[in-house]
Formats: structure tokens, C-alpha cells, sequence
């Protein structure tokens, strides 16, 4: 039986933040013999079912947050009075410099009295229940005009994945003009079957255009722009130009929530795998080489170096899948490392590439191997950046950062408990990224740790462990079992060349590193000292492939 201040400890980690690695260290610390992986189950079962409902809630409203401030579409929520009940950050930004329109003590503050009836009149008859259609209007700034759709919450609520105040009455959406980068031809050609004309067409329309303005940009005739503009009607589902803004303005949020998060450019493309819907996103040129990122554990597609310049966009052309129920990609989850291979397969030939080159970031280097042991053919070479190995007995090795010491003999010691304890862990992100963040940055090495609270990496690492948990935590979970238990290949299969990069920041990762030098066949290393995998992928990545010679 597990003693009453394992057992306490086990419910107090679903409620108090940091107390599951207290709860690790205590498991680890246990006597085998005196531990019952079934009566440990049970209280975590109870634990997590105490933890889940708030989890789920909050984890919703943590995520839509975090992406809606980085939309280039302002959002802001309003309820019946013109209070803000919410507004991203593109929305404060634009408004403090806006002619005519600004926030004073949480309410929006409009200039134009006859304007400012209008709005309060279709808040409440929007607030009654009265059918009223969107009102749409212009903001001014210093630099350009902006078009404005305040539309009733019920029309959007389902487009918010986050937990609406009940005060919320309606949603002001306000574009950057036509330079606005979310509203991309591409997604509304996708998302409602136009053509490359009639998308040029919409977004003119929604950056604030006449007819004849767009008939002389593409020097047409404005009949002509006409007729494009009953075909846009008809392929929407809309009867007038203020539905089709309001509309537009929307799309990003209809699309992907996380388009032009990081800053950096890149394309979500879906394929079908013989069992699943598999999200990736594609990076850099057409033209460049072909590079596929297996990214770690808790990351997802988004996975890429914050150091991405136009000069080296053009050089590559990366790659970055999210793995079975994680990010957008659906399930089953794998049951064996070497599941992935059929998903990646499926990316390479959707991409229409005979090769690729491969990149393995901490637990990603598992999933790379794995493809490349069974693969040879449709792999030129491998690059391990921090790469774990099978074979290692972390918790033996003297100055193992926290992570190593305790959470890989756990899950190979009490697999399910290992299980409800990630799942603890991996909630208590959703419920507050920024600071647990910063508390679990202390399981890993000193560089690591001072990297992924670093300004810019800090927003780059949120971003992508709540796109990896975005449909919960079962993906990341699955994830850190396979790769912290036997792996279902020998490394002496991989017969492909491997580049390890390591830092020897820690003295596992170094373990790591020898372990896979000696068992590969054909391999080559590089210290890059003092370095972990958090520097090398964000912010090292390039001078790394460079030193591979892969550009």
C-alpha cells in the first residue's frame, strides 16, 4: 500500500502547481517492493478525474488567448454598453492609434455620437435576440484605414475556442488593410472553393476597395468585377459586401488558429495516412533542400529556429509533422516508435520528394531513427540534435538534470503510473503555461532552462506546447513512453549517416551522445559546448546544417 504522504501528495499535485515533481521525486524514491502500481493507479485515476473539467476549461481558454494575440485580425468582445470584455493585442495596439475610436476604462470610446447609437442599437436588439445583420465600419489611423465588422456572439462563437463571458454580446473584428498577412489568398481559395481572381477579389473587398478601385488595380472593368462578385457571393454563402467582410476577417480563425504565430512564414497542409489525418507545416522554398524536423516531445509543428532569415527561407525547404494526437494531426496513437513511418511516408509523397534529409531534436531523434532503420531509400542522411538513445541508464549518471533522474526510470518502472503522472503535468501547463513554463525549465540543464525563458524563445515555446496539446494531452504522453521505453529497432539497423550535435550541456545528453556513437554504424559528431537542444533548434539550427554541409 502506498503510504498516507504519497497518497496525499498524489491529489494535492492536481490542484497545486509544481507539486507533481515533488510527486516524481517521492515515487522514485520508494522502496519497489513496498509500491503497488495498482493501488497508485487508482488514486491517480480519482486525481485526475478531480483535475480534468478545469483542466479542459481552462486549458480551451489559455489557448485561444495566446493565439488571438498574435493574429494580425484585432478581436475585441463587447458586451451591451460597449464595455471590452476581452481584446488581443493586435486590437489594443491598433486602437490606441486609431482617429475617432479608442479604449478608456475598459469600454470602447467612440468619437462619432450618431456612429456610437448605432452600435449601442444593434447591441441591444443583438442582446434581445433580434435577427439584425453585421454592422460594418471604417477605423482610421495614422498610417491607413482599416475596415471593421462588429458582429452578434452567436454568429462566432463557435470560431472562438475559448470560454465566452457571459457579458460578451458581440465581436468587433478590425483588419490591417491590405496588407493584412492573414487574409491570404490561399486560405479562402481552400476554404471556400475560389479561384486565385475571386480570393484577389474578396481580400480587396475586405481591405476597404470600391469596385471600381479593384477593376482599375487589375486593370478590368468594373462589370466584370461585378460578375466575379456574384460568383464570391454564391461560393459563400453571403448576399452583400459587409457579409463577405465579415466574413473574411474571420477566416484566419476558420483556418488555422496559428497561422503567422511565430513570425515566421510557413503553410499548414494535411494529408491522409492509412490510419489518420496527419497536419504538417512546410517552411522556406519550394526549390530548397528538403529537410524534415522530428520535433520533441512536448513541441509540434511549429517547431522551427527563431533565427529563420529570407536568405536561408530560400536555401531550404522544411518540413515539420505533428505526430498522432498532437496539434491538428487526429489519432490513434502510436503503439511503436516506428508508427510514424507510415504518416511520413505519406508527407513525403504528398510532397512529391524521393528523399529527404532528417533532423531528430531530443525525443524526435527516436522517431527519425526509427524511420530511417526501416527506410534507408528515402533518406539521404540524419542529424541528431541532443538525440536520446535507448540504453542509457539516466538516473545512474552523477549531475543528471531533474528530468533524467526521475521521469524515464518511472515510466519504465510503473509505466501507468508514469502515464497519470504526464497527465497531471501536462495539465497543470494547460492551466498556466507562462508559469509552469518556468517552474518545469528547471528539470532540464542550466542552458536549456535560461534559453526557453529567454524573450522571444519564451513566446516560440508557448506557442508550441499549447498547439501540442490542443486536443489534450494524450499525444504528448504516448510520446514520452515510447521513447523512454525500449525502442522496437536496433540502432546497428540504421545503416544511413548520422551527424550527432550535442553540447554535453548536461552529462545525459553526453551519455546520450556516446551511447549513439558507438552503435550507429556510420556517424559523426560535433560538440557544440555548453549548448542544449533548446539553443540548437531555436537559435543555432542554421550554422548546424551548415556545418553538415546540407546548404
Amino acid at each position: 500500500m502506498p503510504d498516507n504522504a504519497l497518497i496525499k501528495l498524489i491529489y494535492q499535485s492536481a490542484v497545486e502547481q509544481g507539486s507533481f515533481l515533488e510527486l516524481l521525486e517521492m515515487i522514485n524514491q520508494k522502496d519497489a517492493v513496498s509500491l503497488d502500481e495498482k493501488d497508485l493507479l487508482a488514486h491517480f485515476d480519482q486525481a485526475n478525474a478531480i483535475l480534468e473539467q478545469m483542466a479542459q476549461l481552462q486549458h480551451k481558454q489559455t489557448v485561444a488567448e495566446s493565439v488571438f494575440n498574435h493574429l494580425r485580425t484585432g478581436i475585441v468582445l463587447l458586451d451591451i454598453d460597449l464595455n471590452v470584455v476581452f481584446a488581443n493585442q493586435p486590437a489594443e495596439t491598433l486602437l490606441a492609434d486609431a482617429q475617432g475610436f479608442e479604449i478608456q476604462s475598459d469600454a470602447l470610446f467612440v468619437h462619432d455620437r450618431d456612429l456610437q447609437t448605432v452600435l449601442l442599437n444593434a447591441l441591444a436588439d443583438w442582446n434581445n435576440g433580434q435577427a439584425r445583420q453585421s454592422e460594418t465600419l471604417f477605423i482610421d489611423s495614422a498610417e491607413q484605414q482599416h475596415i471593421a465588422v462588429l458582429s452578434p456572439i452567436t454568429d462566432v462563437v463557435g470560431l472562438l475556442a475559448m470560454r465566452i463571458p457571459s457579458s460578451a454580446v458581440a465581436a468587433l473584428f478590425i483588419s490591417y488593410g491590405s496588407n493584412d498577412q492573414s487574409l491570404r489568398l490561399e486560405q479562402l481559395e481552400k476554404l471556400y472553393g475560389l479561384t486565385r481572381v475571386e480570393a484577389d477579389v474578396t481580400c480587396r473587398i475586405a481591405a476597404g476597395q470600391t469596385i471600381d478601385e479593384i477593376a482599375e488595380a487589375r486593370s478590368s472593368k468594373s462589370q466584370t468585377i461585378r460578375t466575379y462578385l456574384k460568383a464570391i457571393f454564391s461560393k459563400t454563402g453571403t448576399r452583400r459586401q459587409a457579409d463577405l467582410v465579415a466574413l473574411v476577417l474571420k477566416a484566419p480563425l476558420q483556418t488555422s488558429r496559428t497561422t503567422g504565430l511565430l513570425g515566421v512564414e510557413g503553410e499548414d497542409r494535411f494529408v491522409d495516412s492509412a490510419k489518420r489525418h496527419i497536419a504538417y507545416r512546410v517552411y522556406g522554398s519550394a526549390t530548397g533542400t528538403p529537410i524534415v524536423i522530428c520535433h520533441p516531445s512536448l513541441s509540434c509543428r511549429l517547431c522551427v529556429p527563431v533565427d529563420f532569415t529570407d536568405n536561408d527561407a530560400k536555401k531550404v525547404r522544411i518540413i515539420v509533422p505533428d505526430r498522432a494526437g498532437i496539434g491538428q494531426s487526429s489519432g490513434p496513437l502510436y503503439e511503436s516508435i516506428t508508427d510514424f513511418n507510415d504518416d511520413l511516408l505519406a508527407i513525403v509523397a504528398a510532397e512529391r520528394l524521393e528523399q529527404v534529409r532528417l533532423v531528430g531534436v531530443a525525443a524526435g531523434g527516436a522517431f527519425a531513427l526509427g524511420f530511417a532503420a526501416q527506410h534507408p531509400s528515402a533518406v539521404l542522411d540524419v542529424l541528431l540534435m541532443e538525440s536520446f538513445a535507448p540504453g542509457v541508464d539516466e538516473r545512474s549518471i552523477k549531475g543528471a538534470p531533474g528530468y533524467f533522474k526521475w521521469l524515464p526510470p518511472l515510466v519504465r518502472r510503473f509505466p501507468g503510473v508514469g502515464e497519470k503522472l504526464l497527465n497531471i503535468m501536462s495539465k497543470e501547463f494547460a492551466r498556466d503555461w507562462e508559469g509552469t513554463l518556468e517552474h518545469v525549465s528547471t528539470l532540464f540543464n542550466a542552458r536549456d532552462a535560461a534559453v526557453l525563458i529567454e524573450d522571444g524563445i519564451r513566446e516560440h515555446a508557448l506557442a508550441q506546447g499549447a498547439e501540442n496539446t490542443r486536443h489534450g494531452v494524450q499525444g504528448f504522453v504516448r510520446d514520452m513512453l515510447l521513447v523512454h521505453n525500449p525502442w522496437p529497432f536496433e540502432l546497428c539497423d540504421v545503416q544511413v549517416t548520422c551527424h550527432l550535435a550535442y553540447g554535453a550541456a548536461d552529462p545525459v545528453a553526453e551519455a546520450y551522445a556516446d551511447e549513439l556513437r558507438e552503435r550507429l554504424p556510420d556517424v559523426d559528431s560535433r560538440l557544440y559546448a555548453g549548448e542544449g537542444f533548446a539553443g540548437m533548434v531555436y537559435l543555432r539550427f542554421f550554422e548546424i546544417i551548415r556545418d553538415v554541409r546540407w546548404i
